[in-house]
């Protein structure tokens, strides 16, 4: 197990829920681990499952926000796409030899090569 971090700078919603959909990975929340929210964001609904995050901020309005994701790999090298947003997204990851970074567009899928988790 180990976190992914998703950094929304300047970004927009441009729908009703943006979405954090990971594959060959699932959201861990058990045992004391947790995701958290930083940010100058508000939303009127949050949810996590195994396989996604999903919240809901005003539409159009811009927001800064930092989620921290507990994963645990599902027997491949993990996954992540992140939807309905506009502006910059930078995923990082643990990697044997420290954090990686990528930024991401809306609906991009990104596999978390060198994952270390």
């Amino acid at each position: 197990m180990a976190w992914i971090i998703v950094n929304f700078d300047n970004a927009t919603s441009t729908s009703t829920t943006i979405s954090i959909t990971l594959t060959q990975a699932a959201v861990v929340l058990e045992g004391g681990d947790s995701l958290s929210i930083f940010g100058n964001v508000a939303f009127g609904s949050f949810s996590a499952t195994s396989g996604a995050v999903k919240f809901s901020p005003e539409t159009g309005v811009t927001f800064n926000a930092q989620l921290t994701v507990p994963i645990s790999s599902a027997g491949g090298t993990p996954g992540i796409v992140v939807t309905n947003f506009q502006g910059t997204v930078i995923v990082s990851w643990p990697t044997p030899t420290g954090m990686q970074a990528a930024t991401l567009c809306s609906g991009q899928p990104l596999v978390l090569t060198n994952y270390s988790g």
